[in-house]
């Protein structure tokens, strides 16, 4: 925990994947272990892991390391299995949407998200950056002023 928020991703990773041998039915272990593993860099382990684990936040853990491996299909793949109007699945397929260079697609998902999630700074800027990549150049200077 406390590598975790100190940004020892590696470390956390290592004492979890103990945490996992000494008590291997917690899921918690599991999803910390998927997570730090994620923030490591180690996108290998934490695929291995987390496909073996079946909740919303588990697969949610697997979209992301996938989308950092650029695997865009096994993402969208595997964001096939997961709530389909939860937020995070929402905005996970808009990043897929603006990698594929979707703007428009992904702009209407992370407004979807805002919706739902209210206003976050992160959402108003990718929507605006979707406008910019848009080439709508205005709307994204309106979005961030």
């Amino acid at each position: 925990y406390c590598c975790y928020h100190n940004e020892e991703y590696a470390r956390a990773a290592e004492f979890y994947e103990e945490l996992m041998a000494l008590c291997p039915e917690s899921e918690e272990y599991r999803t910390y272990y998927v997570q730090s593993s994620v923030k490591a860099g180690s996108w290998l382990d934490a695929t291995r892991v987390s496909s073996s684990v079946q909740s919303q936040r588990m697969r949610l853990l697997q979209t992301q390391a996938e989308l950092e491996q650029g695997s865009l299909q096994s993402c969208r793949t595997t964001l096939l299995q997961c709530l389909e109007d939860d937020p995070e699945t929402i905005i996970a397929m808009a990043t897929i949407d603006f990698k594929e260079g979707h703007f428009a697609k992904a702009s209407e998902k992370y407004k979807i998200a805002k919706q739902v999630m209210g206003s976050h700074p992160s959402l108003t800027y990718y929507i605006a950056l979707c406008h910019y990549r848009m080439g709508e150049n205005d709307e994204a200077l309106e979005m961030v002023d």
